[in-house]
């Protein structure tokens, strides 16, 4: 066969293909917002979220990752958009779509809906019975799944298995395929991730076997492998209390016998205490097995070979809660064929895929360098500020020297050094540095921070600080604009060492509440922050958790009421 033949055989083997491949829904918001034209916003509840057309904060493409995303936090959301109505029987059903979870979802779904076409898309709502519902749903650490529920003779069924969902925050493919002979198929990003059969998966028909209800376990049936020894004996010795007296323990001279009662010593851990006795085991000779109930045919099994089965297929809808907003949806696609919805994807997302996570990387490693600037500014910071100790005994020292011993005029005048002293006496601002001129003073007791924090809050400490300031003076002479500036210093330092410890004690006890660094006793102050941050987030997350929890249960009491109304009635 020649090389023009072989690739006439392979034109018509592709013109069959695309022939024989039917899309039937297929939205990648490229034109705009006319896909406001398509989709339709359900009313009825006046609170939902709003959508908004955007590419997001990273991406691979600035048109072609444009989706729809979620703009409003602990919100509610609910459109959907109409197709020609169709049936999957004897035909495979693909469904696929990709999700970007860029707000680094705590809470919220990012599942897909699918209709029968006679929905009222205006009236959709939670509770608006659905063929199919496919997609990632996370919320907190314990639910991070791939939601996978049919519906079978009105009731919804949901898959027995656990599928593990994407939880970064880029853009992922999600696929579905439902084929004619009851076997499915999960993908993640064009890789097999689930496989089975419907009827395995899911609970849509009653079992094939139960346990037979007449047979029961023979009374001499012996299913222990381990037995006591009955020749094991239990020491004499054994039996020791679990606590003592604590030997070393003295009673306190102060105590009082009269006043505090008869002393007891302190009770400690028996050194020698053993434990409750147990006889050893050894294996039981009269030991069958476990017993296993057996089976038989379920009378009220019955195969259905039409659970794949949708017979008016035709609307595709988004109908989910979210916590934190931004969630982005795109590249939807409804067909019945297997390798088209392949190459779809790889022609969409497997093209902006890498481009995305190389700007998404970017930007992390940009804002890495960022907090870390953050971070070693401000343990710098930290550390100048434990290192910063203003000397207040040189200061008053200094001040004692030039009020006390003053200079006779034409001393100093005479005396280019020490006017040169005199000078930096005055003006110099460096408290730790050894005063210009030394005299043999009285000691002065430092002032301690702990000293004023014992003394009380409040002014009563700032009362006690002030009158130790007035009563560590030496000299009679009168008050001058130097030694006013003198004691205003030293109380301004003193007070400046109060409210630097307070900050500190205020920041560890803020880091001790904080699980992850109260372990950390070198936690810088920005990092204890963003972490209190985080924790608040996290906790705020859990909250309207609860409260979407609340509110499901709610609505389904409603509605279990309304049907019980509805059979009272009709009873009547």
């Amino acid at each position: 066969m020649g090389k023009m033949q072989l690739l006439g055989v392979a034109v018509a083997i592709l013109a069959v293909y695309c022939v024989n491949a039917k899309i039937y829904f297929r939205e990648e918001f490229l034109d705009g917002d006319e896909w406001r034209s398509r989709w339709v916003n359900s009313k009825h509840k006046s609170d939902y979220g709003e959508w908004k057309l955007t590419a997001g904060n990273f991406y691979g493409d600035a048109e072609k990752d444009k989706g729809l995303q979620t703009s409003q936090d602990a919100r509610f959301y609910a459109t959907s958009a109409h197709f020609e109505a169709f049936s999957n029987e004897g035909k495979p059903l693909v469904i696929q779509f990709t999700v970007k979870h860029e707000q680094k979802i705590d809470c919220g779904g990012g599942y897909v809906k699918v209709f029968p076409a006679d929905l009222d898309q205006t009236d959709m709502h939670g509770d608006s019975s659905y063929y199919i519902m496919f997609g990632p749903d996370i919320c907190g650490y314990s639910t991070k799944k791939v939601h996978v529920i049919f519906n079978y003779k009105g009731k919804n069924h949901l898959i027995k298995k656990e599928i593990k969902c994407k939880d970064d925050e880029l853009t992922h493919l999600y696929t579905l395929i439902l084929n004619p002979d009851q076997t499915y198929e999960v993908k993640i990003d064009n890789e097999k991730v689930e496989s089975g059969t419907l009827e395995d998966d899911w609970d849509f028909l009653p079992p094939k076997k139960i346990k037979d209800p007449e047979a029961k376990k023979p009374e001499d049936w012996d299913d222990r492998p381990k037995i006591d020894d009955v020749d094991d004996k239990k020491p004499e010795d054994w039996d020791k209390p679990e606590n003592i007296p604590d030997p070393d323990a003295k009673k306190p001279e102060d105590w009082e016998e009269d006043m505090d009662g008869e002393w007891e010593p302190p009770m400690i851990p028996n050194p020698e205490y053993k434990g409750e006795w147990k006889p050893k085991q050894i294996d039981n000779p009269n030991y069958k097995g476990a017993w296993v109930h057996p089976e038989i045919d379920n009378p009220e099994y019955s195969p259905d070979s039409n659970i794949y089965k949708f017979d008016n297929i035709g609307v595709l809808g988004l109908d989910l809660w979210q916590v934190k907003s931004g969630t982005i949806f795109d590249n939807f696609l409804i067909c019945d064929d297997v390798k088209e919805a392949e190459a779809i994807g790889k022609e969409t997302w497997g093209v902006t895929k890498e481009p995305e996570k190389k700007m998404k990387q970017e930007q992390d490693d940009a804002k890495r360098k960022e907090e870390e600037a953050k971070v070693k500014e401000q343990e710098t910071n930290e550390e100048e500020e434990e290192e910063e100790e203003i000397d207040v005994v040189t200061v008053e020292k200094r001040q004692a020297v030039k009020r006390c011993d003053p200079m006779p005029l034409d001393t100093r005048h005479s005396s280019p050094l020490v006017l040169k002293r005199c000078h930096v006496s005055t003006h110099q601002h460096n408290y730790a540095a050894h005063p210009p001129m030394r005299q043999e003073q009285p000691a002065v007791k430092r002032l301690k921070l702990e000293s004023i924090s014992s003394g009380g809050g409040g002014g009563g400490g700032g009362g006690r600080v002030l009158k130790q300031i007035s009563s560590n003076r030496k000299c009679s002479s009168p008050r001058t604009s130097d030694t006013e500036d003198y004691d205003k210093r030293r109380t301004h330092n003193v007070l400046e060492r109060q409210r630097r410890n307070e900050l500190k004690l205020s920041f560890f006890a803020l880091r001790d509440e904080i699980p992850e660094v109260a372990n950390n006793e070198k936690a810088a102050k920005v990092v204890i922050l963003k972490k209190a941050a985080e924790c608040i987030s996290s906790m705020q997350s859990d909250e309207q958790r609860l409260l979407s929890l609340k509110e499901q249960l709610r609505r389904r009491s409603e509605l279990l009421k309304q049907r019980l109304a509805q059979l009272q009635g009709s009873r009547a």
